[in-house]
């Protein structure tokens, strides 16, 4: 066989490749997936962050070979959020905010065995589409995410189950740490993804303060995951840095 024989069967060979995989990937339907969504707990403050959890889970007796990434940022999740009766709106971290802005490789295909689940995990907390906490006043709030599991067709997604959350205003030292939280502007570092916003030792310094000054607090472990975040990002900062002995 001469060369050109060899680069058309090859060539031929690949379209062969991705007209099977294409096939697979159109057979994946949301009949065949079940979307969970789930929160540690149903009661909140205004302004604690909450970890929802997401659970997919191929219900098929076929093995399913899609873009079932269950990550915010990567343009596949979104989080529907409607306080009361009002129209529902997306959620919008830092990270999804970044990735919009950013062109990243798509991350490969995933494969679902009969029965197998993938599940993942996020913070939310602070909405910089709206710039306030995602739950920012008393009341209850209906969350929905919506998974698109192919890309390239904004048709092929699934959505999951609705969960409620009832939030309300803090009392006490509850109360006193909010008021702290908002004098000083550190709505936004209450999660892990603090370390993706402009920041100066001042904040820092700040964060120190709260977590010293309401130890037994609600938002404490919050401010915590974003101090933390800080410093790995900007270990120079002398606020960083330990005390010296």
């Amino acid at each position: 066989m001469n060369k050109a024989g060899i680069i058309a069967g090859f060539l031929g060979l690949v379209l062969v490749i991705l007209l099977v995989v294409n096939f697979f990937r159109s057979q994946v339907t949301s009949e065949k997936l079940e979307f969970v969504l789930a929160t540690s707990k149903t009661t909140f403050l205004v302004g604690e962050p909450v970890k929802v959890n997401f659970k997919l889970t191929n219900r098929s007796d076929q093995i399913l070979t899609a873009n079932f990434h269950l990550r915010f940022g990567l343009e596949r999740l979104k989080l529907s959020i409607a306080q009361g009766d009002e129209p529902p709106h997306f959620y919008t971290s830092i990270v999804m905010k970044l990735a919009a802005f950013e062109r990243r490789a798509s991350p490969k295909p995933v494969t679902l065995q009969p029965g197998q689940a993938l599940e993942s995990s996020e913070f939310v907390s602070f909405d910089v589409a709206r710039d306030q906490f995602a739950f920012p006043a008393e009341g209850s709030y209906k969350l929905k995410a919506i998974h698109f599991f192919y890309v390239q067709d904004p048709s092929k997604k699934i959505e999951s189950n609705v969960v409620e959350i009832s939030v309300s205003w803090p009392i006490g030292k509850d109360q006193e740490a909010l008021q702290f939280i908002l004098d000083n502007k550190l709505e936004r570092f209450l999660t892990p993804e603090a370390k993706f916003f402009d920041f100066d030792n001042n904040v820092v310094s700040k964060l120190k303060e709260f977590i010293k000054g309401f130890p037994g607090s609600t938002y404490t472990p919050f401010a915590q995951l974003g101090l933390t975040a800080l410093c790995e990002e900007r270990p120079d900062l002398p606020a960083c840095k330990p005390p010296e002995r």
